[in-house]
């Protein structure tokens, strides 16, 4: 809810497992959520649960730190958490995540 109300979110959507777009690597990743900002930046989200900090959610960072060198400046990847404790290397809190759309 609290992006939706972003005054620079231009559009979001939800974007679907295995029907959606999808990262491709040595994993096929279908980040959770697709946001475009009003300055036209990309930005594919991949929400976690705390359970979920494991080999498979650093995978997905590592994949998704490459797709965003290799697809240019106006796009983003992120993998966010719900708080910041613990984070795994790559990954943000669900604040952190706000405040950076917000400077976008």
């Amino acid at each position: 809810m609290e992006l939706t109300a972003l005054p620079n979110v231009r559009w979001w959507h939800r974007n679907l497992s295995r029907h959606g777009f999808a990262i491709n690597g040595y994993i096929k990743h279908y980040p959770d959520i697709m946001i475009m900002t009003q300055s036209g930046k990309v930005i594919f989200a991949e929400t976690k649960g705390e359970h979920l900090k494991n080999d498979d959610s650093r995978e997905k960072i590592e994949l998704g730190r490459a797709w965003r060198t290799a697809a240019g400046s106006q796009y983003r990847y992120y993998m966010v958490f719900r708080d910041g404790e613990n984070l795994l290397p790559g990954a943000v809190s669900m604040s952190q995540f706000v405040e950076t759309i917000k400077a976008l």
